[in-house]
């Protein structure tokens, strides 16, 4: 799942929050985001999360 909160410019960045289901993800090798834009015309973009770096990651507490 993903959320792209829209701020129309006032931060002059952008946010994304990924949230994995590690029980239907094996987060051990890692993986690979592939994203292909057709709104920006930024065409397809890959990134990289390396086990080491998953591993670190904040569990989401309810």
């Amino acid at each position: 799942m993903a959320l792209y909160p829209r701020q129309y410019g006032v931060t002059g960045r952008s946010t994304v929050l990924l949230v994995f289901d590690t029980h239907r993800l094996d987060l051990t090798r890692g993986f690979t985001l592939t994203y292909h834009d057709t709104h920006f015309q930024l065409g397809t973009m890959r990134f990289l999360f390396k086990a080491a770096d998953l591993n670190r990651l904040p569990a989401l507490q309810f």
